[in-house]
């Protein structure tokens, strides 16, 4: 590519590798560089809409419009989820000028804030969700077509960066996520959405569909085979409402709101003892396309109530040598409380726990940081 930009444009995608910075910086040179209105990059729903977006171009007025009503009606984006992945697509390739100028989209939203023509490019995509780069110009400015050429050479890179992104994400999410405290736990334990799909279980919960006939993982989603379904649908639908309402911390973090717990019983049957099911919101991020994607989940904890069947903490303390401060607290982090919650009950000081924790990891075999 003999475009002296190029080397600084594709430093730039590989320096988003490391830090959401790097998305912006290059959005903002490419608007700037190649004489374009605004430019957007971010992941796209087909069925939500606008996910998450890093832009440079728009003011805050024109992307609340677009977030709030009008990506519903953006049919250049529409019409580019059907075309080639990882091209540039120009706006009248898509879609021809005069009929676009009969939409609502053009007419309400575009031509009052001067934008007339776009190119774009799902970087990547699983059909339902994408990452998707665009620019746009405005009458003056004209067509996009004279730099499709230039944007295809850089789009390699940008799925390559994508790629590397994600893997760095994925270990993040690993390290951060409160997945590790959940591989060990005594009782089944799994992290699921509104809808009961399963995002995580551990090997408690697996062990216990495979002995309890009321429960059961059906591809992926967390089925009760008695006519209590419906009451746990719901009580998941109003706890993730809660976690996506009540979720505020910074997004390296995980908390589990203790107080907005939901617990229903499965009565005994012949075959199998008395349920507990525990519900609690939680506010997690999962990362999709290397982004991080807020993602209000609900964590159910499930235990068997049997007296004559107590938590045999020797057992415990066999598997994983651990000490009975230990199980206490990895008792107590099952039960959804948070390590401050655990400074105030037992009056130990929070460096105390975080040590305990620590050592808790470290003889079950899981990382955190």
């Amino acid at each position: 590519m003999d475009n002296p930009l190029f080397n600084k444009h594709v430093q730039t995608i590989y320096d988003s590798v490391l830090e959401d910075a790097g998305w912006e910086m290059l959005i903002t040179q490419l608007v700037q560089d190649l004489d374009f209105r605004s430019g957007t990059i971010g992941v796209d729903s087909q069925e939500e809409g606008i996910i998450t977006r890093f832009s440079f171009g728009y003011d805050n007025q024109e992307l609340s419009l677009i977030k709030d009503y009008y990506h519903k009606l953006d049919i250049w984006t529409q019409a580019l989820w059907s075309q080639p992945m990882q091209e540039f697509h120009p706006s009248e390739k898509m879609i021809p000028d005069s009929e676009f100028k009969k939409t609502e989209f053009y007419n309400d939203f575009c031509k009052p804030v001067d934008i007339a023509h776009t190119t774009g490019c799902f970087i990547q995509s699983d059909h339902t969700h994408g990452l998707r780069i665009a620019f746009q110009r405005t009458h003056e400015q004209g067509s996009c077509i004279e730099h499709i050429g230039y944007l295809n050479a850089l789009s390699p890179h940008l799925n390559q960066a994508a790629k590397l992104r994600q893997q760095f994400k994925d270990y993040e999410v690993r390290l951060q996520s409160v997945t590790a405290i959940i591989d060990t736990m005594p009782i089944a334990t799994l992290l699921v959405d509104e809808n009961a799909r399963i995002h995580y279980a551990n090997a408690n919960a697996e062990q216990l569909f495979l002995s309890h006939s009321t429960l059961q993982n059906k591809q992926g989603v967390l089925e009760l085979k008695n006519a209590f379904r419906n009451t746990f649908i719901e009580i998941l639908q109003q706890t993730v409402k809660a976690a996506a309402g009540q979720y505020e911390a910074d997004q390296n973090e995980v908390t589990i709101n203790y107080s907005g717990q939901k617990t229903m019983v499965l009565p005994a049957t012949n075959e199998h003892s008395e349920l507990e099911i525990q519900v609690q919101p939680i506010g997690a991020y999962e990362s999709m396309f290397g982004m991080h994607i807020r993602k209000p989940l609900a964590l159910v904890y499930i235990k068997e109530i049997n007296p004559q069947s107590p938590l045999n903490r020797d057992i415990l303390q066999s598997f994983f040598n651990l000490s009975s401060r230990e199980i206490e607290l990895a008792s107590k982090l099952v039960q959804g409380k948070s390590l401050n919650d655990i400074v105030t009950e037992n009056h130990r000081s929070m460096n105390t726990l975080k040590t305990q924790l620590k050592s808790l990891f470290a003889k079950t075999g899981t990382n955190s940081q």
